[in-house]
């Protein structure tokens, strides 16, 4: 019986999983990036455009298909990591993937919000969406996949929302940087090329929804790929059976020496 992980544990095993993937971890990161922006655009526009408001269905039409789409891509992603842990991933069903994706990944945008009400429901259900993408190789129908995930999700609370509550607080500490980092940048663009933006000239008007929903959303992104990675693992300790412990020693065997073969 494999040993369960602490929640530090967990996160630094987390992010030694994401470094075996750079090239997918960063297409999260920019996908996500890009959603954001559509966000943070779609805002802007209902805000500025009085003919908008008509348009708010089809918004939300766009950002659900926008937000199950780069869940599909996040669904592939794990394959990717699970094939590096030697745990399955090798027949994925891609029009399976996206029809699941599809069902599920949607009802996040209304999901989430409700259970960060609640505060410590926010790590089961989040936890069961990320197990939708991670756990679909497309060959499941959408309730089957459904029901494994949120059995997945009620493994260990008290590691999910230690581990939640600690990837929160690297969140605020990005945000923060995230924010500070646009704005030194404005400094900079006028100090060396003296070259005026709203950031140095009204850096109280940039201060605005818009703004903030880019920063939090960007946030997000850099860090999803580790929330994803940890799934992974906290699945690798529910589902892998005796061969829990073989996945821990594959992980933490991922980085070979200098000119050993992978």
């Amino acid at each position: 019986m494999n040993r369960q992980r602490g929640p530090m544990q967990l996160l630094e095993d987390a992010m030694a999983l994401c470094a075996e993937d750079p090239a997918g971890c960063a297409l999260q990161v920019a996908v996500g990036v890009a959603l954001s922006a559509g966000l943070a655009w779609a805002q802007l526009d209902l805000l500025r455009n009085p003919e908008a408001a008509g348009q708010v269905g089809w918004v939300a039409l766009g950002l659900a298909l926008a937000h199950a789409s780069s869940m599909w891509l996040q669904a592939r992603q794990a394959s990717a990591l699970r094939r590096t842990l030697g745990s399955g991933g090798d027949a994925v069903s891609a029009p399976g993937q996206w029809r699941n994706q599809a069902a599920w990944q949607p009802w996040a945008l209304l999901g989430l919000p409700l259970a960060a009400l609640t505060v410590l429901g926010l790590a089961q259900v989040s936890a069961f969406f990320c197990n939708v993408a991670l756990l679909d190789d497309g060959t499941e129908r959408p309730g089957a996949l459904g029901r494994r995930a949120w059995a997945l999700a009620g493994r260990a609370p008290l590691q999910a929302q230690t581990s939640l509550a600690i990837l929160a607080a690297l969140g605020l500490l990005i945000f923060g940087n995230l924010i500070a980092g646009v704005f030194m940048a404005g400094k900079l663009a006028k100090v060396l090329l003296g070259a005026d933006s709203v950031l140095t000239l009204y850096p109280d008007g940039a201060l605005n929804g818009t703004f903030f929903i880019l920063c939090l959303g960007s946030t997000w992104a850099l860090l999803r790929p580790v929330f994803v990675a940890m799934h992974i693992l906290r699945w690798s300790e529910g589902e892998a059976g005796p061969r829990g412990e073989d996945l821990v020693l594959r992980l933490r065997n991922l980085a070979p020496a200098p000119g050993e073969p992978r």
